[in-house]
């Protein structure tokens, strides 16, 4: 089933549960599905891995983010996300939260995972609505964002 979600956006043939291996392999994807211990304290947890990788589970009915590029996180997905890398310095996330402000962007949720203390951290905010173009670069452009990504999910 997640196979066929991400192919849906690649492809325009049409992607059913029977097919999605077959229509993958045609695209140089494989799917590898392996039990790992890394599941930890999930009792199940499928990990996306490409040049980022992206882990889930479902707790109780709801899905959660449990894990996103090289970070533990605990999240429920939301229809619009930010996501910042940034260097760990106070006052970084305060910035964040009063430029969707004043762009009238309401968080929801928010996750904050680090590496370590003033090292590189990662930010998830689940938004109420998209962030404005010119809010997204306002805070691209501040010193400790590393990288910063828009995800929105239908």
């Amino acid at each position: 089933a997640v196979m066929g979600g991400l192919l849906e956006n690649v492809t325009e043939e049409r992607v059913n549960l029977v097919n999605a291996s077959s229509v993958a392999r045609a695209h140089g994807i494989s799917l590898i599905e392996r039990k790992s211990p890394e599941a930890g304290r999930y009792a199940s947890m499928l990990s996306l891995t490409g040049s980022s990788s992206v882990s889930g589970t479902v707790a109780g009915s709801e899905p959660r983010l449990v894990g996103l590029a090289d970070y533990w996180v605990d999240l429920p997905p939301a229809a619009h996300m930010l996501v910042t890398r940034h260097h760990d310095r106070p006052g970084t996330m305060g910035r964040i939260g009063l430029m969707l402000g004043e762009g009238d962007v309401n968080i929801s949720a928010m996750h904050l995972g680090r590496i370590g203390p003033r090292a590189d951290a990662l930010m998830i905010l689940a938004l109420d609505d998209a962030v404005p173009a010119e809010i997204a670069q306002r805070i691209r452009d501040q010193e400790a964002v590393l990288d910063l990504w828009l995800i929105r999910l239908d």
